[in-house]
């Protein structure tokens, strides 16, 4: 075991090396597959030392260290735990807006000081090189979903065409923001063009937007996936086969199937934004393999 954990960090290592940033972001997003693969098969050690590769190639991405914690504490490394816990802190992540028992647990134990003594100075450590007034901004821009109160005070779900041009204002006026900058808010972006995905690619909108976000995805700036959940939502409302499978989750509550590209075409394009096999995704949701129908099918 130990020669091939030794292995998994050379190897991570050696790709580093002359790749572009949209690579190791990739590189980085088929890693996270892998370790949550190992996560599922009980194999928490080995899948506590892929995370570290991952997180060797890219260190920011805040909300993906809570699996990594999680393996750490069922592979009884507690200081693992502890310096995850730091290091996400340290990037943006807001430990309280996540609960698993096991997590809690450790938090509420003196097992957790090492992190605890020092999460408020990591917290600054965040504060003082994240770009907060992009956050405050980007939390602005809300989404094409708006809830209404009533004069009888009726609750009703609204559409909101102005988050749109609010997001794409923003993009204009001061870039897209990136991960390494706002931490997990950059998938706010992904939150917002959802709302909008019925005029995605081609609507005059998403042609005064694409070419910013595609810049800032090709240069690492913001996750190589960013858009796959809109690509799901475009082809879903046109009634077309699903590109990625990112918002099979969403679908599968309530239809019966869902019809996806070809396996071959979808596990394609779904390594070229670094997310794993299509079957990875269905077995880490717990998805019926029944509900998915593939178009070669």
């Amino acid at each position: 075991m130990r020669a091939v954990l030794l292995a998994i960090g050379l190897v991570a290592g050696l790709c580093a090396q002359g790749q572009s940033a949209r690579d190791r972001f990739i590189r980085y997003g088929l890693l996270l597959d892998s370790a949550q693969a190992m996560d599922r098969a009980g194999a928490h050690a080995a899948a506590v030392a892929v995370f570290d590769s991952a997180f060797a190639l890219v260190p920011f991405m805040a909300m993906d260290y809570v699996p990594a914690v999680l393996n750490a504490l069922a592979a009884g490394r507690d200081d693992r735990a502890n310096g995850l816990l730091a290091q996400a802190t340290e990037n943006g992540l807001d430990i309280s807006r996540y609960y698993y028992p096991e997590l809690q647990e450790f938090l509420l134990s003196e097992r957790a000081l090492p992190f605890l003594n020092l999460q408020e100075y990591v917290k600054q450590q965040w504060l003082d090189h994240a770009d907060t007034a992009m956050i405050r901004r980007l939390k602005q821009v809300g989404t094409g979903q708006v809830m209404r109160v009533d004069a009888q005070g009726g609750i009703h779900m609204e559409f909101d065409s102005t988050a749109f041009d609010r997001l794409i204002e923003l993009v204009r006026e001061h870039g897209v923001p990136t991960a390494a900058s706002v931490g997990d808010e950059v998938y706010a972006i992904t939150h917002t063009c959802m709302d909008f995905a019925a005029d995605f690619p081609d609507g005059p909108k998403w042609q005064q937007l694409l070419p910013w976000l595609r810049s800032a995805m090709d240069r690492g700036l913001v996750p190589p996936d960013l858009l796959a959940s809109v690509q799901d939502m475009a082809d879903q409302l046109h009634h077309r086969p699903m590109t990625y499978g990112e918002t099979l989750p969403l679908l599968t509550n309530d239809a019966d199937t869902v019809l996806m590209l070809d396996k071959a075409h979808v596990n394609a394009a779904r390594r070229a934004v670094g997310l794993g096999p299509i079957d990875h995704l269905l077995q880490r949701w717990g998805i019926n393999p029944a509900k998915v129908r593939f178009a070669s099918e």
